[in-house]
């Protein structure tokens, strides 16, 4: 038998992994990203704190097609907005801010989707003895 604690991910996703990310023609790169996973703790508050959000937004709309159509307006920004709460540090020459974070998942969708698909990949968040 195990422990429980085998089975422990938060603190791995809040301490991040280093991603080296592919040219858009897909050749190696030296450039990477710092990543936190989906199971740490500033994921899971952003995600709340956009639900949330989301929600204050509908109040008072009833009609099901003004619903609809708020919420898909204030869905990418929550993508993008959990998505950039993931990022801790990068090897690009612009400082990892909250707006060049922004800029960057917005202009190249491809790292917003590698970003997307690594940081819900537990084991790529188990540090390997």
């Amino acid at each position: 038998m195990s422990s429980i604690k085998s089975y422990f991910t938060r603190q791995a996703h809040n301490e991040g992994v280093r991603l080296y990310i592919a040219a858009p023609d897909g050749s190696e790169t030296q450039d990477w990203v710092e990543i936190r996973g989906i199971e740490s703790d500033i994921f899971r508050e952003t995600r709340n704190q956009s639900e949330a959000e989301l929600y204050a937004s509908l109040n008072g709309i009833t009609d099901t097609k003004e619903r609809i159509a708020k919420i898909e307006s204030v869905r990418e920004d929550a993508r993008l907005k959990l998505l950039a709460s993931l990022v801790i540090a990068w090897s690009f020459e612009e400082d990892c801010t909250q707006e060049n974070i922004t800029q960057l998942l917005i202009e190249a969708p491809f790292i917003a989707d590698f970003i997307d698909k690594k940081s819900a990949s537990v084991k790529d968040f188990i540090k390997k003895n």
